[in-house]
């Protein structure tokens, strides 16, 4: 019952507006300037340098979990021969 709590007062709040809306900022002009103010003219250019680190973040965060890939070094596999074909050199050179 302790897990539904939540459900039924946001059915009991979206039932009756009149409960819903308790606050008293919303609808004033005080309200309305900082409504102005948040999703004004320059809204977009706000949330992209507010929303610009996360990003980096999340690079960063998969960088240190998965390691940073080297492109830049060549890999082992393509100066070294494998086992395989030295044992069949020494095989075929024995013969």
């Amino acid at each position: 019952m302790t897990k539904l709590r939540p459900f039924f007062i946001a059915v009991i709040a979206g039932t009756f507006p009149a409960l819903a809306s308790a606050c008293t900022v919303c609808d004033s002009e005080t309200g309305q300037q900082i409504r102005a103010g948040i999703f004004g003219e320059d809204f977009w250019t706000t949330l992209l340098a507010v929303a610009s680190p996360f990003p980096v973040l999340l690079l960063g965060i998969a960088a240190y979990h998965y390691g940073i890939p080297n492109f830049w070094s060549r890999s082992k596999t393509e100066h070294q021969p494998s086992l395989a074909s030295d044992a069949q050199q020494n095989i075929t050179s024995h013969q």
